[in-house]
């Protein structure tokens, strides 16, 4: 069996890059943050549409369901995972 120190594979790429393009392993660009700002401009107009659906089913119509409260624990849900 061969001993090899993978330590020596840091800062090896996987393959040659195509022509004019110059590998950047040391800070390479990335796009993890998108889905967090997705969500960060979509949850003030998914909360503008909760408190609509609530006013109506509170002050309109005096009914309060379960349905309104599994969605009032989702949305809650939702806002920790943003934040």
């Amino acid at each position: 069996m061969v001993n090899i120190d993978l330590s020596q594979f840091d800062n090896v790429p996987a393959g040659m890059p195509p022509p004019g393009v110059t590998p950047n392993l040391i800070d390479p660009p990335s796009r993890a943050a998108l889905p967090k700002y997705f969500a960060l401009t979509t949850l003030p107009l998914m909360l503008v549409f909760l408190f609509l659906r609530l006013y109506t089913r509170v002050a309109i119509t005096r009914k309060f369901g379960i349905d309104d409260g599994e969605l009032d624990l989702t949305v809650y849900h939702l806002s920790l995972f943003v934040y």
